[in-house]
């Protein structure tokens, strides 16, 4: 039997937030927050304009790809490397140190990376 893939519509936002694949279409039922949109489109999400859907399909250009994964680069920057503050970082020993730097250059490096921004290798932050 083949799967009927449906889109969950988050209703307050009125965006396809995710997919499922269900045996049965009647397995679906729909929830206060999140509902079965009337369609399916992958990671576009349909949008409610106050009279129809709106399906017109938004293709991400390489520059908004390459916008998306430099903001989360930048995210990790913030959550890891913007914390070390002065005590923290004085109280590290000298090769905690270096795999901070070296973990920082790694997520700078990110963009520079071959088949970025599709395939990204992302650093792993060093564990202290």
């Amino acid at each position: 039997m083949n799967k009927t893939r449906i889109c969950i519509l988050d209703t307050n936002t009125q965006k396809c937030i995710n997919v499922h694949y269900l045996e049965n279409i009647s397995d679906w039922q729909d929830h206060a927050h999140f509902a079965r949109a009337p369609q399916d489109d992958g990671e576009v999400g349909w949008t409610w304009n106050g009279s129809g859907w709106d399906t017109n399909e938004h293709v991400e250009t390489l520059e908004e790809r390459e916008n998306k994964e430099r903001a989360r680069r930048d995210k990790y920057l913030n959550l890891y490397i913007d914390k070390l503050n002065g005590p923290r970082w004085e109280s590290m020993t000298q090769e905690q140190k270096d795999a901070w730097i070296q973990y920082r250059q790694d997520l700078l490096n990110v963009p520079q990376q071959e088949g970025f921004p599709e395939n990204i290798i992302w650093p792993i932050a060093p564990s202290s």
